[in-house]
């Protein structure tokens, strides 16, 4: 599965798990909702490299850079 974890000063706030890899904006909306914060509240994105396949990682990275740079 996938987990999205949001953490403020190196403690988890909240967390959403998933199946999938292509769940992941779904679960970074969950974990948003639980932690009551804004997008603009993020200071930095980051993204384990597994387990998983490389296009699986590759998939998670490419959505890391999207919310980056938006």
């Amino acid at each position: 599965g996938v987990v999205v974890s949001l953490s403020k000063e190196g403690k988890v706030v909240a967390s959403a798990h998933g199946g999938f890899t292509d769940d992941l904006l779904a679960l970074f909306d969950a974990a948003f909702r639980k932690a009551k914060c804004k997008s603009s509240d993020v200071k930095e994105i980051t993204v384990d490299r597994g387990p998983g396949g490389f296009s699986a990682v590759r998939r998670r990275v490419s959505v890391a850079t999207a919310l980056a740079r938006s």
